[in-house]
């Protein structure tokens, strides 16, 4: 790279820093989320939906807001994120957690009110790892291998001081998150149908502004 290159970069970053309407911060909260498993076809009353429970995880990252005008901002965020469910006891192992590991990116618009800022967006995830417990037994979950998640999210922000901000979202998964299950026609339903694995979550967060 040559000098002059370093320096346009330089002079960059002075002027991105000094930019009165951008800001920079860190967040960190819990998760309260679930995996839900969906149908494209009504399906028979022969089969029965798996039913999980919602559970408790971390989240954590960094934030950047975009004052547009005086009332829209653009807010992207780069979050870890524990998702997943617990599910209970069978015959065949005790209860346990599911524990999917993400690094989301969600994209924000967002409508200011005063103190208030109302926000929606997509948010995209890479899935990290995904793991079982259960008996007291650590075990990569094989089932849960679909890297990308895709989903759109809701948000209310509400700014307590001039540093600090509470935040609540529910965010709706759209992609199949695990392994897309196709039932074959039986004598018993007649027609082919499939059964996805959506990721869904509420997150609560504080936000606490580096500028």
């Amino acid at each position: 790279m040559t000098i002059r290159t370093y320096l346009s970069i330089i002079t960059c970053l002075i002027t991105l820093n000094s930019y009165s309407q951008i800001n920079i911060g860190v967040k960190a909260g819990l998760n309260y989320s679930n995996n839900v498993e969906v149908t494209d076809l009504p399906r028979p009353d022969s089969i029965k939906l798996n039913k999980y429970q919602y559970r408790i995880g971390p989240s954590i990252g960094l934030y950047s807001t975009f004052s547009l005008n005086d009332r829209i901002v653009f807010t992207p965020e780069l979050i870890y994120s524990l998702k997943g469910y617990k599910f209970d006891a069978t015959s065949y192992s005790g209860k346990g957690t599911l524990n999917l590991h993400y690094l989301n990116i969600p994209l924000l618009i967002g409508f200011q009110f005063n103190k208030l800022t109302m926000s929606i967006g997509p948010e995209f995830g890479y899935l990290i790892a995904a793991i079982s417990k259960f008996d007291s037994q650590t075990k990569n979950n094989s089932f849960y291998n679909k890297k990308i998640d895709f989903g759109l999210l809701a948000d209310i922000n509400l700014k307590v001081t001039k540093k600090i901000a509470i935040s609540a979202r529910y965010i709706h998964g759209f992609t199949s998150v695990g392994q897309v299950i196709i039932y074959r026609p039986l004598d018993y339903w007649p027609e082919e149908f499939t059964s996805k694995f959506q990721n869904r979550s509420y997150q609560i967060s504080i936000l606490y502004s580096l500028k």
